[in-house]
């Protein structure tokens, strides 16, 4: 809900309008509008390396998970840009024992439709965010022992 803010996050905070809408949706801003886009080819996508923020970012979260013994999935929701760090996710999950799903490489099998499940260019709308809800559940369900 508050995305990079680590430290700076108060008792206030919890009272805003914001989060008081974010938390009773669980943090999902819902949106039934559909803005269709093309689909993109994700073996065209450029592959870049992870930077260094975003590599202390994951560490931290890691860090924090593991002492609580929270197994991790990563995963990138399709969308109708580019997503370039597909590969580098992929190796830093591997590299700290956590999973990455690509999903841009499930959309057949979620049957998501860049046309139909997005409100935006790259925010999911209730259609999209079903069907990735739906994928992940019954990944989970599948190799975690729940």
């Amino acid at each position: 809900m508050f995305h990079d803010n680590w430290n700076e996050i108060s008792e206030e905070n919890y009272h805003e309008e914001d989060y008081r809408f974010l938390a009773a949706n669980t943090g999902f801003w819902q949106s039934p509008n559909v803005d269709p886009h093309p689909a993109p080819d994700p073996e065209t996508f450029k592959q870049l390396p992870l930077g260094e923020d975003a590599i202390q970012v994951l560490d931290r979260i890691v860090e924090t998970c593991n002492e609580e013994d929270i197994k991790i999935i990563f995963f990138t929701c399709p969308w109708s840009g580019e997503y370039n760090y597909s590969d580098a996710m992929q190796e830093y999950a591997d590299k700290n024992g956590c999973v990455y799903l690509d999903l841009f490489k499930y959309t057949d099998e979620m049957q998501f439709d860049t046309q139909t499940d997005l409100s935006d260019i790259e925010h999911l709308n209730d259609s999209g965010a079903g069907k990735v809800a739906r994928f992940l559940a019954e990944y989970i369900k599948e190799n975690y022992n729940l």
